[in-house]
């Protein structure tokens, strides 16, 4: 029986068309029928082109682990790998002269710059066409060209108005004139020439659908009419047009104006979606000890298990696929969990019985939970949840009742008292302020019993019922920056302690007692634990006492019997960090401080975090994907921790047997990624969008879905049609793929036949101070010099067919042996270096130094220049390693094109708004201006559509500040922020856009626009072709224009002030 697979990225030739589907290749002819596999390799493979005469596919594949271009005949057979960048990749289209057409972001300092190559179908070393960024190209029949800048794929960000659209550049003559049409405010994407007219997708009517124009521009006509889904990656032969939409293929004949879908018979075993076994330690999240510590609840890939910590079954609870369970938590004294369930499509608190094999869910709506707690007793629970609200479940009546909420933030930490009748809780008071609040249960009130200076957080009772602790960031102590100066607070925070009663006095005034206490009880004892709670209100605001403990960063808080417990973690750097990094941190280390001894004790280094029972007796401690179980105030042995068990107290995840059915969780995924944007999107109203049609519209396509990457495709469409920027769904449980990456030399290279080898064109110059920032060429100890010519590889001959690079895969940080002939003298020898995992860290500061060379050089040093690559970490280093000395110079240019975001630019503004007032003059040496690191001069600022997200706002904000002007072209436009904290049972990442921008000139008007330059300035093809940088030029041109108009210079401290008394007067009556 035939199925409907997920079709995508088509091509068509010669009546044959080669699609993509389960991330294979597949041939169907043009008039529909039976497909067959092309492709079955250890990679996928992607985007397919066929060559004009239907002999040959390009495509991209990934068999060696980089996204490559390989080449394989149209009737499908052994592959042949072109290039060896070991960058982002992808055939383009084929050159009337029969080479191939690449596009590429290889050798460049940006990720989002595209370049076109052309390459031969015989291999060898790909020359640059020096037209410019461009992801697509194609050609007119009296060699006219049609360019496609930032032509990506409209639906994933549908009704995009930004800056980086999708633009046509138009050769309408074939003598390399282009302008670029501007006849419709569209996405554009996919330009084909079919005839005398030029075709591409547009969704300038608010749906992708292909349009055509003449080649100047005029004459617009649309073609198809989709209103469901969008046309999406387009591809023609020049006669007909073929396309997908809704996982369907489409045939377009413009001549007739004939538009059908494909009717494709379609035979898969569909070997992605069949039910495999997992990894359970690869996927955990949450974990919680029941009462004695005997056994463990974890989830892991959304899954629930009980199971005993180190002998018995492993026991599966709640239903066995397709839903979701978080925050479980042991109820005490009963055979029941309680946990959040998705079953049945939405969240809800949900009893699971363990014996029974029952599932019991309470009536109510309690939104998305974030925390769980169960009360002691095992009669009630709290849940705070994403609107800030605390709901209380009575486990016993069957209710959920709100009983408090903030309109600040979020809930910051609850627990329950031992006796079980009060909830103390952290809530903002305000944006900036969260203080601890208790609730009783039985009369229903709430009383404050901190006062914050900041925040408070992580409110925990003493188990005897005398004290409550707490987290604080109240502690002011400066420690000066070590590279400019500044002041500030790493630390700040500090654990504190609240005595409950009046008469309590602080834990940490030790009272006298004798050697061996015979009325030392043992923890967790009945009569310690279990004793009523009395807390005295009158003065408990001033009762905070802060532990004898360093300032520092304390992560979490529990408490024991006469014992707290906490974690730290030390500042460091933020320039490695990513929230794509699936990488679990373990940079935490615990600490025990015992009441009676009044000592800190430090119990394990390098955890993620720990949980105590209910009797506090048996500590379980999370150490990235490891787990260890032991009694409470024990050290974990690291000796034993190669064998799981009893003795050494590891948990191990092999016994459970972690089954994964592909259907059924992608059903969950795909509903969950729908029901966070639900509840999350910055607007209620969804910006008009029907959100629940939206979902049943890509629900109905999930049969069709067949491997990780079509479900990824899937989300990003359906979280595109909300036209709202920072809608991502990224990683992921895909196929494991090689990984034998590349090793990069940061060269270029170029086939000199008279020396048999590969003459080094250039080399980039980087800064060896850096590590992975210059070229491995340029290492000490080494001879190597452009125009020397490669020969061999590790002693394996190279020929204009196979380039250096394709003898260094899997060599990226190995040393590798190169035999070079140094055409001068004719000698050979052999140098050793090793290749970089990754070369565009090179490029970029090779960028960044040539531009300020060229400043400096045209301005007589007289202008200085500074690039940020983000608002993150990297984009603040950036900024500092480069203005801490060019802000000497008399003007500045700070160019944030390629500003890839974050959230720094206000720090950055603010040092730029920095107003000279004076100088500190000294008497040897030079004045130093204050404000410190003031600009004596004008500022100019250029950004262009790569700049986006903070990179939006800083170039809107650097307008209205009035710091100067603004060159360049208008920026992406996508200014509603994001909160990286969720992700799918699979591991992926799913983005919410939950902060929108709104400025006091334009309101909303960034998003979805961008900000426009004060001095518009564009780099077009033309420009690349002459390797002339206008923007840069108009900024030079700009910041000397302004420095001539008003004339600057230091002013004259010749004349210093006479303190000299002079001589003395004489006194009145004496005269003379």
């Amino acid at each position: 029986m035939s199925i409907s697979g997920y079709y995508r990225y088509p091509a068509i030739a010669q009546h044959r068309i080669v699609f993509v589907s389960e991330d294979d290749l597949w041939c169907v002819d043009q008039e529909g029928g039976l497909a067959r596999r092309l492709t079955a390799g250890w990679g996928s493979a992607l985007r397919p082109i066929l060559s004009p005469d239907g002999r040959w596919i390009c495509f991209v594949g990934r068999e060696e682990g980089d996204s490559e271009v390989y080449l394989m005949p149209q009737e499908g057979g052994e592959v042949t790998r072109l290039t060896y960048w070991g960058a982002t990749t992808q055939p383009v289209a084929f050159h009337p002269d029969g080479s191939l057409i690449i596009s590429s972001n290889a050798a460049q300092p940006f990720r989002s710059l595209f370049m076109l190559y052309k390459l031969s179908l015989n291999g060898g070393e790909p020359s640059a066409m020096n037209l410019g960024p461009a992801n697509n190209i194609a050609f007119g029949p009296r060699g006219q060209i049609v360019l496609g800048r930032n032509t990506a794929d409209p639906a994933r960000w549908k009704r995009y108005r930004g800056g980086t659209r999708g633009q046509l550049w138009i050769d309408a003559e074939g003598h390399g004139q282009f302008r670029r049409y501007e006849g419709v405010n569209g996405n554009f994407a996919s330009p084909m020439w079919v005839g005398n007219r030029i075709y591409f997708i547009s969704d300038h009517e608010g749906y992708g659908n292909i349009y055509s124009i003449d080649p100047d521009g005029s004459h617009l006509d649309r073609h198809t009419d989709h209103e469901t889904y969008y046309v999406r990656n387009a591809a023609s032969d020049g006669q007909h047009i073929v396309y997908h939409a809704g996982g369907d293929l489409y045939v377009l004949d413009p001549a007739t104006g004939a538009n059908s879908r494909l009717e494709v018979e379609y035979h898969s075993q569909r070997a992605h979606i069949e039910p495999y076994y997992a990894k359970a330690r690869d996927f955990w999240t949450d974990y919680t000890l029941n009462p004695d510590g005997s056994r463990i609840l974890l989830t892991t890939r959304g899954k629930l298990y009980h199971m005993g910590n180190w002998e018995g079954p492993v026991d599966p609870l709640g239903a066995l696929d397709g839903v979701r369970y978080r925050l479980s938590q042991w109820i005490p004294g009963d055979s029941r969990i309680l946990t959040i369930s998705d079953d049945g499509g939405e969240e809800g608190v949900e009893l699971l019985d363990t014996k029974m094999h029952t599932r019991t869910r309470l009536p109510g709506q309690i939104g998305q939970a974030e925390q769980l707690k169960v009360s002691p007793d095992g009669q009630f629970a709290v849940i705070a949840n994403h609107r800030h609200e605390l709901w209380l479940a009575d486990l016993k009546a069957f209710t959920l009742t709100l009983f408090d909420s903030s309109s600040y933030g979020p809930i910051r930490g609850l627990d329950f008292s031992s006796d079980s009748r009060w909830v103390a809780y952290a809530i903002h008071q305000s944006a900036k302020t969260c203080g601890i609040k208790v609730y009783h249960l039985v009369n229903h009130e709430s009383e404050w019993i901190t006062r914050p200076v900041l925040i408070d957080s992580d409110p925990v009772f003493d188990p005897s019922g005398r004290f409550l602790y707490f987290l604080s960031y109240r502690v002011f102590d400066p420690v000066y920056d070590n590279l400019r100066f500044d002041l500030g607070f790493p630390n700040g925070m500090h654990p504190y302690v609240v005595p409950l009663g009046r008469n309590q006095r602080s834990p940490f005034l030790p009272e006298p007692r004798p050697l061996s206490d015979p009325a030392d009880k043992q923890e967790g004892s009945e009569s310690e634990t279990n004793a009523a709670v009395t807390i005295d209100f009158e003065g408990i605001l001033d009762r905070a006492i802060p532990f004898p403990v360093p300032e520092g960063i304390y992560r979490q808080l529990e408490a024991g019997v006469d014992k707290v417990y906490w974690t730290t973690v030390e500042p460091q750097g933020s320039l490695r960090r990513s929230f794509l990094d699936a990488h679990i941190p373990q940079d935490a280390t615990l600490h025990m401080y015992s009441l009676k001894d009044l000592k800190d004790e430090v119990l394990a280094t390098r955890i993620t975090n720990f949980s105590l029972n209910a009797k506090r007796d048996t500590l379980a401690i999370r150490s990235g994907k490891t787990l260890h179980i032991g009694k409470a105030g024990d050290k974990p042995d690291d000796k034993n921790s190669a064998k799981p068990g009893r003795e050494s107290g590891w948990v191990d995840f092999q016994r459970i047997a972690l089954s994964v059915n592909r259907r059924a969780e992608w059903e969950q995924m795909l509903r969950e990624a729908w029901r966070l944007m639900r509840d999350n999107f910055w607007s209620d109203t969804m910006s008009g969008i029907d959100w629940e049609q939206i979902f049943h519209r890509y629900q109905v396509l999930l049969p069709r879905i067949a491997t990780r990457s079509e479900f990824s495709d899937l989300v990003w469409e359906m979280q595109g049609e909300l036209g709202t920027s920072h809608a991502y769904e990224l990683g992921g449980d895909y196929r494991p793929e090689p990984n034998n990456r590349i090793g990069l030399l940061a060269a270029q290279f170029r086939w000199n036949p008279e020396f048999n080898g590969y003459e080094i064109t250039h080399i980039a110059r980087g800064d060896n101070a850096y590590e992975d920032e210059n070229s491995p060429l340029l290492a000490p100890g080494l001879d190597i010099r452009e125009g020397d010519v490669v020969t061999m590889v590790d002693e394996k001959p190279l020929d204009p067919r196979v380039p250096p690079e394709a003898q260094l895969i899997n060599k990226a940080s190995r040393e590798v042996r190169l035999t070079l002939i140094r055409p001068q003298d004719r000698s050979s020898r052999a140098q050793v270096v090793v290749p970089l995992a990754q070369d565009m860290p090179v490029y970029y500061r090779e960028w960044v130094n040539l531009n300020r060379e060229k400043i400096h050089a045209l301005s007589q040093g007289r202008v200085g220049y500074v690039h940020i690559p983000d608002m993150g970490p990297r984009g603040f280093s950036e900024f500092y390693r480069s203005y801490l000395r060019e802000c000497e110079y008399e003007g500045l240019i700070v160019d944030v094109r390629f500003n890839g975001g974050g959230h720094v630019s206000q720090l950055i503004l603010e040092n730029l708004q920095r107003q000279r007032l004076g100088y500190d003059v000294p008497r040897h040496g030079q004045p130093e201006p204050y404000p410190q690191d003031s600009m004596l001069g004008p500022i100019v600022a250029i950004t262009n559509e790569y700049a986006g997200s903070d990179g939006d706002i800083f170039s809107h904000s650097f307008k209205l500040m009035r710091l100067g002007s603004l060159v360049g072209q208008r920026t992406w436009g996508g200014v509603i922020g994001i909160w990286v904290r969720h992700r799918l049972v699979d591991g992926s990442i799913t983005t919410q856009p939950e902060f929108s921008f709104w400025f006091k000139d334009v309101g909303w008007g960034v998003e979805n626009y961008g900000t426009d330059p004060t001095i518009p300035a564009e780099n077009s093809p033309e420009d690349y072709h002459n390797h002339k940088d206008n923007q840069l030029d108009c900024a030079i041109e700009e910041a000397l224009r302004q420095l001539q108009s008003r004339p600057l210079g230091m002013p004259d401290f010749t004349e210093k002030p006479n303190l000299s008394p002079g001589p003395l007067p004489p006194r009145p009556g004496n005269g003379a």
